[in-house]
């Protein structure tokens, strides 16, 4: 018996998108993911004054997709995607041109299948050099996952005992990497708003993650009496330190933030040093508040607030202050 299903009406909402070398080091496509639970891969081409795009990939999961990045495969130097769903799963997919599919080369179970509030999958954030992945929950638990260097000649030709405890299904195209177990970050009585990687260059991973804290809320509720600036609860960033070599995650800092803060965003940008011309990453992000936003730079595990831009008209506006809801970042050459 076999059974077959067939969508009378395909959805077009697009929920979620990610633009990467999926196909090929030297070319830019596009990822969507269409209503909650299929993706497709895009391709656009500006020809004759004019944009076409064509769809070379569609997949439907049957599931719902909770969030999706691009992640660089340092080999072949194309892009993978990392998709988290209600599954429980966190799945890597690279793109095969040839048969026109999405190929699983990674899955690791790290919860329950559902959307729920501690479980994660809600946030994802991927260091840019493809080192390690965090993933976050609405409340309490975070995961960070390390990606190692794999010699497949220890696999392939030696039988050692000490191989036989390595899960095939983990690895990443075994001449690639193999991911690690999860690391635990928890913050129990913390609700996560945002998590973001910063750009540190080859140094330890390091995630921002903006969360509140709300430990006296029960006790605000049994008291019954009005909410009041000095009952107010403050919304602040905490940063992580993923130890590669030791394999574990350090806390580095907290720092407070303005309580309207409701996004981050990483900026990633070389600098020269004018003394040896050399060019060094700075880790800048900027936290997105109601009306204005912040610039802040981390820098010897150090964070310092370095400006904060008001946008136009909004300074004196309280009523209908500006809330950015997407952001992008291009670079003038």
């Amino acid at each position: 018996m076999y059974l077959g299903n067939v969508t009378i009406k395909q959805s077009t909402t697009v929920s979620q998108s990610i633009i990467g070398n999926f196909i090929s080091s030297n070319r830019t496509d596009l990822i969507v993911v269409k209503g909650a639970s299929k993706l497709e891969l895009i391709q656009i081409e500006n020809s004759s004054n004019q944009i076409k795009y064509e769809i070379l990939i569609s997949l439907e999961t049957f599931s719902h997709i909770r969030r999706i990045e691009k992640m660089k495969d340092t080999y072949t130097q194309k892009d993978n995607i990392v998709v988290l769903s209600d599954s429980g799963k966190l799945i890597i997919l690279e793109v095969d041109i040839d048969k026109k599919k999405f190929i699983r080369t990674t899955q690791e179970i790290y919860g329950k299948s559902g959307c729920r509030r501690i479980t994660p999958g809600e946030y994802l954030a991927i260091d840019n050099k493809s080192r390690a992945i965090m993933i976050g929950g609405i409340e309490k638990e975070k995961f960070v996952y390390i990606f190692k260097e794999l010699n497949n000649n220890i696999i392939l030709n030696d039988n050692l005992e000490e191989n036989k405890n390595i899960n095939i299904n983990n690895i990443n195209d075994i001449n690639r990497k193999i991911i690690s177990s999860p690391l635990e970050v928890f913050t129990p009585q913390h609700i996560c708003y945002d998590i973001i990687a910063l750009e540190v260059g080859y140094s330890n991973p390091i995630f921002v993650s903006m969360e509140v804290k709300y430990n006296n809320m029960q006790d605000w509720a049994s008291n019954n009496y009005e909410f009041n600036k000095e009952n107010q609860y403050q919304k602040k960033i905490i940063l992580f330190q993923v130890e590669i070599k030791n394999n574990y995650v350090i806390k580095l800092l907290e720092h407070p933030i303005d309580n309207t803060a409701y996004s981050l965003f990483p900026i990633n940008y070389e600098k020269k040093n004018e003394i040896s011309q050399s060019k060094f990453l700075l880790g800048n992000f900027i936290i997105f508040c109601k009306g204005f936003f912040y610039l802040f730079q981390v820098k010897e595990n150090k964070i310092n607030k370095v400006e904060t831009y008001f946008f136009e008209n909004d300074k004196n506006n309280n009523q209908n202050p500006i809330i950015i809801i997407n952001k992008a970042i291009y670079f003038n050459q």
